[in-house]
């Protein structure tokens, strides 16, 4: 299966991150919204090529950060792995779809 086919399933408002592997090394491709790659509108900053590649992994990642991060001077958005130790409503969470391309 190819990375466009991969997106028909996914609903516009789904947020999808897009890599290609090489090697151990994963490098981004694309970070956005669904409805980007599907929509062929010409502002997807994903190219012909990448869409053609075949999916080889798929996760849904959750990204949690403090809503005040920069306020606080806290680290950007947290690897999902770590998990600090702020009360939930201090807390903002997004979901991606990473979806590894060979």
């Amino acid at each position: 299966m190819t990375v466009s086919e991969f997106c028909e399933v996914l609903h516009n408002p789904d947020r999808v991150r897009t890599f290609r592997k090489e090697g151990e090394e994963k490098v981004l491709i694309f970070d956005g919204w669904a409805a980007s790659i599907k929509q062929d509108t010409g502002k997807a900053r994903i190219r012909q090529q990448d869409l053609e590649r075949n999916v080889i992994d798929f996760r849904a990642t959750p990204e949690i950060t403090h809503k005040d991060y920069k306020k606080r001077g806290l680290m950007p958005p947290m690897d999902p792995d770590m998990t600090p130790m702020y009360s939930f409503s201090d807390l903002q969470m997004r979901l991606y779809y990473d979806i590894f391309a060979g």
